[in-house]
């Protein structure tokens, strides 16, 4: 269990989020620009709401989080991606207070094209 939570009460969190995810490409070189040769290849605005619910007497953690991305112009293929919502969750258990072990998945659907 992490120190800042309690351990004999149930602790609940709700996060609003807000994510810039800022473009990384390589040059015609390949050289990499920008941040890295890592990420979605534009930029986008992406924001979402989560909320995690910690039994700490059990261990178990069960979290959620909905969300809105918009996509802007990839400039290298000339392509848009929209907007697209996405659901991402997870449920895991703490072995240690260092440690826990779970699955995670996330659903994601396109708006607009």
């Amino acid at each position: 269990m992490s120190p800042a939570s309690p351990r004999n009460s149930l602790f609940l969190a709700v996060v609003l989020a807000l994510a810039l995810p800022a473009p990384a490409a390589a040059d015609e070189d390949g050289a990499a620009f920008w941040l890295a040769n890592l990420g979605l290849g534009h930029a986008a605005l992406d924001w979402g709401v989560a909320y995690t619910y910690l039994d700490p007497n059990t261990g178990w953690e069960l979290s959620a989080l909905g969300g809105l991305t918009y996509n802007w112009e990839n400039h290298s293929t000339d392509y848009h991606s929209g907007i697209d919502s996405h659901i991402d969750r997870g449920a895991s258990r703490w072995v240690s207070n260092d440690w826990q072990l779970g699955v995670a998945g996330y659903v994601n659907y396109q708006l607009t094209a």
